[in-house]
Order: C-alpha cells, then structure tokens, then sequence
C-alpha cells in the first residue's frame, strides 16, 4: 500500500468521502472552497446511517492502485450479512451481468437490499456501459446546473466554457504554454502545463492556454499560479475527453470544449503577439439542462435485451465532502463522473425505502425509473434511460413493477430472456415480424384510478397494448400485453426507440423502449452434404420487405493437421513452443468472411484458437473443447495471425487435430447457384431458397457466404 494509505475504512482519497456526502450527508452544512462559499446543502438522505465498506486501495505506484474482485465481493456480502437497506457502489463494473461481483449483488437484491451502480466513464461511445445486471440500478451523468465562463478575445468574441468563480481578469497578453517552457523542461511539458514546466519570466501577468491531458486539471492552474501568471485557458484536444469541468482552479480558469479551442488557436495565429484575452464570470450560453455528461457510460449491452444505463443522476461539478489530506487541505470539492450519480439514487432509494418499508428493491427501481425527468437533446434511451431521477415525483409513482428474485435467478441461469423480466423499460434486441411482452403493473396510489396507454416514437413499428385502459383499485396489479410488429418502414438497420406511457388522473408512467428490428432472420451455418448437390435454406423476412439472396461463391479449406502437447498461454505475450502452433492468415480487400475451425480428434482434449491483427487481439475461442471456431465478418484487410494452444490433453500426453482455414472473397469463388425466394406474406413471413453446386472436388471443405439485400445478415454454407 502507499505509504498515504490507511489500513481501515477511513478514506485516503476522497473518493469515498463524496460518495458519502451525496448519499447521506447531513442536513444544512455550508460548503467552502478555498475561500469561495458553495452556499448550504445536505445529501439526499441526512437522516440515514451509513456503513462503510474499504474495498480499493492505493498502491505506491499510482498504476497498481485499484479494487480485487475478492475484495469487493467481500464488501458486498459483508454489508448485506450486516443488515444494510441500500448499497451504493461507485466503482466501474463489468460487461458481464453474471461476473463475480454481479453475482454478489444478485444475492444482495435477492435479501431486499437496493443497488445503485456508476454506469461507467468510457463514455461516449456505445457498448461502454457497466455493472450491467438487470437486479442493479445503472446510473449515468447528467448535468443539473452550469457554471460558466467566458473567453473574451482580443476581437470581441465570446468563447464560452466551464468556470468556477467570480474574478474576473482584465484584457491581458496570452501565451501558449509550449511556446514558455521553463529552462528544464520540454515543449510536451510546457505544453499540458507541468508542475514547474513554465518560464516565470514569460508567463508573468500573463493568461496561458494549457492542453488537457496527461496531469491533472487543477495542476495545471498550479503550475501557472507558481509561474507568475494571471489566468489559464484551459483547452480540449480532439484526441481527448470531450466534456469541460468546472474545477475550484489556483487561478481564474476557463475550460473549452474542442470547438472553442480551435476558434481560440486561430485567433491567436491571426493576432500573433498582439493577442489579448480577458475572463468573463458573466459570460453564459442559454444551454438547457439536464443533458447527459459525455463521459457517461452507454449502452447497448452484449445481447441487448437489457436496457442500461436505467436512469441519470447529477454527476457534473457536484459539491461534496472529501478527504484533506489527499486534496490540498479542502474539505469539500467539485467532482464528476458515474462515482458522483449513483450515490444520489442510492440516497433517493433510501428515502424511498424509509417511506414505503415493504417495497422490494425492483419497487424502488421502478419509482424512481418510471417518474424521471427525460434530459435535454437527443442522446437516446442507449445514453439516459429513462431519464434524470426527480425525487419528489418518484415517492409517490403511481405504477410500479415488481420482479420477484426467483426471476433474477432465472435470468442468471439463463433461462429467462431479459425482455421477458418485469422491467420498467422495454429492450428486444431482435425483432422478426412480431412479438408480444407482458408487463405487471401494480397501483401503489392512494385512490382508485385509471390509466390509459399511450405511444410515443418506434417508428416503423405497430404497437398495441392490451388492455389500452385499465382502472386499479389502490394496491391491485394488472397484467398487460404489449405487441409490437415489424412494418415495411422499420428500420433495416439500428434500434427504433420511443416510450410506453399509461396516464391517470393524478399519475403518469413512461417505460423507454428500444427495438432492434431485424431484417431477415436465416441460419448463422447450414452444413450440407457435397454429393446431395444442393440444400434448402429456411428464413424469414423481418418487416415483410422482399429479400434477393447472393454469393460471391465457394471456396476450399487450406487444412493443417496439427500435434501438440498441453501446457500455458498468455494472450498478452503469445508465444510458440510445443503446446502452441502459429500460421498467418492474409485477408484481401474485399474479403467477404474469415472463418477458423479446430476439429480435435479427442472429445476429451481442449483447443484454443486465438486471432491477432497487429498485437491486438480480435477474436478468440478459448471453451473447455476439443473443438474451436471463430469468424470474422467483412473483415479489415491486412495480415493476421492465428494462434493455436492445446490447453488440456485428455490422455495427459499430446492432442492431435486439424485445422481448417477458409478466406471467402465477395467475388470469384467456385460458382454457387441460388434460388431467389418468393415475396413474403407480410412481417415474419417466409423467404424460402435453395442453394445448389457442381463438381466440387471431393478432398476438400467447401464454404461460402450468402448474404441477403438491406440486411447485414449472413448465412455459412458449408459443404463437407
């Protein structure tokens, strides 16, 4: 551990600290920040207890700093053998919604005890969504308030950023911190602004634009403060995170955004030395609030019948408690990131949780799910889920879904879809034609009430719900059926989003829906036999579109028979010795599939297949088998290499097999001839065709590809 760490829970980095304020702090506290008063605030629950459980650590080397497995597994038992109501976890999570600590909250949610989870901080980019169980409330960033600033430049323009302050700073000179490096160091240096990276004497009483990245933003400032200089400008680079944050700064800042720093740059190469810039605390964009933090995780998950993140929560320059020793003295900060919202909705659940005691975890998702506010712009469901929580509404929600814990452990198992969970949102990775998902709702009002169904968006989709009304005595549940069926205007492509609502008279429940409409569902593989000379291949059109099927024809295994014996492999630093058989693998332009197969002659050894571009990995088969396959669809020209590893032997001495290796081209393949199919009936209907071949050399494995028009569907063919 670093030599700054504590061997217990009292917290070392501040981390905690916030989270915990947020969550629990107590009632009517002032907040300030070197010497700037924050005004008076409280958590969201100042009247619950908190437990506090140490599962990360700090290492003396910042790059072994982090949280086990074992640990935070440990933790979550322990609070729930503890007794706890509600757990706030705010620690970046798996992919995988059965993983070891996603298992842990499964039994967390299974003893009544809510979960509030960070979405993550890889975001903007899709798929980078964490702690994705569906027994886990998910909480992205929103933005609840701006503070801004302006850069006012030398020609009158106004370039809005994050600020935190009210000094303002006259026309002053403005340098580039590459152009000021400090004797010592380098122009990469100067450049982000290094502590001690800046020449005093050419940065004296003079406004530095500073890069992000590399250190952090607040030693930036310190490194202008300790240079002499009057204010920094601090800029995003295309390459790097793309929000602004409005930090507690040494000196005045202003933080741009991308767009900004590129007007900043030309205007100071027009101006050259005569550039001036002055710092405007007044100066404000008429932006809308809430919208969703950039860094914040999205969705969709791995196999998308989930919908993650659930719901947003302030997670963008929220003052909160932190621990002095590790930030200068302060007791309070502005932080950001996934680690600042799901304390919120942990604080929320426990408010919830104090004025409806019987209500089960899912009860308290669904509240807070089904009453939030929808954010600013046009992120998407993928972004938000169902929106910003707004906690006076989600005490009194109207309609709430229930999911016993029976189904969570259905769901781990994998013998229940997600889609089919009674989920307050909507998620069918692949829609054919139609399907139809059944939701409970249960009325937790005061008086009776009705409420009426509507639809909102899913464009291209008919959507029915049955009953369309329904009228609820306080506390009774109603089954209710919703279809959705594919039209010709669906999407061939992508997710059609929208939103259930069912209004009452005192209440209103909105459910987000995503809907991934497939065009033609067909085989992943048909194997045939070579001498039948043709094979009939069964498959459906998505939206009732007709479909035209093509090939770019059949091509011959290059086969390999290997012998290997058992023994270790590590993915970061493949090597071959004689547990591991290597080859190369070129891939044209224009390559239609990459297909691999390990055909073990043992049912009782295990194969691995692993395939490199470069040193990345990308694709890998590593199933306790004998056999093994991967494929790659329209895959990236280049060279690639293919490692083969013999895990496990099962006579304990050597395992033997073949390996087959099929580059299929979108042209010039051995002719396959294809029986267009009829017109389909309507959504989900047949598309029938054939396939047939000639005089296919009898020693060879054949494989084509057939692909199917407005779709990115394809079939294997593989004669054998």
């Amino acid at each position: 551990m670093a030599s700054t760490e504590l061997l217990s829970a009292r917290d070392s980095t501040g981390h905690g600290s916030h989270a915990a304020s947020t969550a629990a702090g107590e009632e009517d506290v002032t907040a300030v920040i070197d010497g700037r008063g924050f005004g008076s605030g409280s958590g969201v629950a100042p009247a619950a207890h908190l437990a506090v459980y140490k599962a990360c650590w700090t290492a003396p080397d910042p790059v072994d700093d982090g949280c086990s497995t074992a640990d935070l597994v440990a933790a979550v038992d322990a609070a729930v053998a503890d007794g706890v109501d509600v757990l706030s976890y705010s620690v970046e999570g798996s992919a995988d919604p059965v993983d070891s600590v996603g298992l842990a909250f499964l039994g967390a949610a299974s003893a009544n005890v809510f979960v509030a989870a960070s979405a993550g901080n890889d975001g903007p980019a899709a798929g980078t969504v964490g702690n994705t169980s569906p027994w886990v409330t998910t909480v992205g960033a929103s933005t609840h308030r701006l503070r801004q600033g302006g850069v006012v430049l030398g020609d009158g323009t106004v370039l809005v950023g994050a600020m935190v302050g009210d000094r303002s700073v006259p026309s002053s000179r403005v340098v580039r911190g590459a152009d000021v490096p400090a004797p010592a160091a380098t122009g990469a240096q100067a450049r982000v602004c290094a502590l001690g990276s800046l020449d005093a004497a050419l940065v004296q009483d003079r406004v530095v634009v500073c890069e992000r990245g590399r250190t952090p933003r607040v030693e930036k400032s310190a490194a202008v403060s300790r240079a002499g200089g009057a204010a920094m400008v601090l800029v995003n680079s295309a390459a790097g995170p793309g929000d602004v944050e409005a930090d507690v700064h040494a000196v005045p800042t202003v933080h741009l955004a991308v767009a900004d720093a590129v007007r900043l740059a030309a205007y100071l190469d027009r101006a050259g030395e005569r550039a001036r810039v002055a710092l405007d605390p007044d100066a404000a964009e008429d932006e809308p609030v809430p919208t969703v933090a950039p860094f914040s995780g999205r969705g969709p998950v791995a196999g998308g019948d989930v919908l993650k993140p659930d719901l947003t929560a302030p997670g963008v320059g929220v003052v909160g408690a932190v621990a002095p020793p590790s930030d200068d003295g302060r007791l309070w900060d502005l932080r950001s990131g996934t680690s600042v919202s799901a304390p919120h909705v942990a604080g929320l659940a426990a408010l919830l949780h104090g004025l409806h005691p019987t209500w089960s975890p899912s009860r308290l998702h669904s509240a807070m799910s089904t009453t939030a506010q929808q954010l600013a712009g046009d992120a998407g469901p993928f972004a938000v889920g169902s929106g910003q929580v707004l906690p006076r509404d989600s005490l009194d929600p109207g309609l709430v879904l229930d999911v016993p814990a029976a189904a969570w452990r259905r769901y781990a198992a994998g013998e229940l879809a997600g889609q089919d969970l009674n989920l307050p949102s909507v998620s069918v990775p692949r829609l054919v034609g139609s399907t139809t998902l059944v939701r409970r709702l249960t009325h937790v009002g005061a008086r009776p009430e009705t409420y009426t169904a509507s639809v909102a968006g899913l464009g291209g989709l008919d959507v029915r719900v049955a009953p369309a009304t329904l009228t609820l005595q306080p506390g009774q549940s109603r089954r209710v059926r919703i279809t959705l069926t594919a039209t010709s205007a669906a999407p061939a492509t992508g997710f059609a989003t929208g939103s259930l609502r069912w209004t009452g008279a005192r209440h209103e429940a909105r459910l987000p829906v995503v809907v991934r409409t497939a065009s033609v569902a067909a085989p992943q593989q048909v194997v045939a036999e070579r001498d039948s000379g043709s094979v009939a291949v069964r498959a459906r059109s998505g939206a009732g579109r007709a479909v035209q099927v093509r090939s770019g024809g059949l091509v011959p295994a290059r086969p390999v028979g290997l012998t290997l014996r058992p023994g270790s492999f590590d993915e970061r630093d493949p090597q071959v010795d004689q547990d591991t058989f290597a080859t190369s693998v070129h891939v044209p332009a224009g390559t239609e599939a990459v297909r691999i197969e390990l055909d073990g002659d043992s049912a009782q050894d295990d194969g691995d297949l692993y395939l490199f571009r470069g040193r990345q990995l990308v694709a890998s088969s590593a199933t306790p088998a004998a056999d093994a396959e991967v494929t790659l669809a329209s895959p990236p020209p280049g060279d690639y290499t293919l490692y083969v590893h013999a895990a496990a032997s099962g006579d304990r001495s050597t395992t033997t097999g073949r390996l087959l290796t099929w580059v299929v081209p979108e042209t010039g393949g051995t002719p396959l001839e294809l029986q267009q199919p009829g017109d389909p009936t309507g959504p989900g209907g047949r598309i029938d065709y054939a396939a047939s071949w000639r005089d296919l050399d009898p020693t060879q494995d054949w494989l084509a590809v057939v692909g199917y028009s407005g779709s990115d569907e394809q079939t294997l063919l593989r004669v054998e």
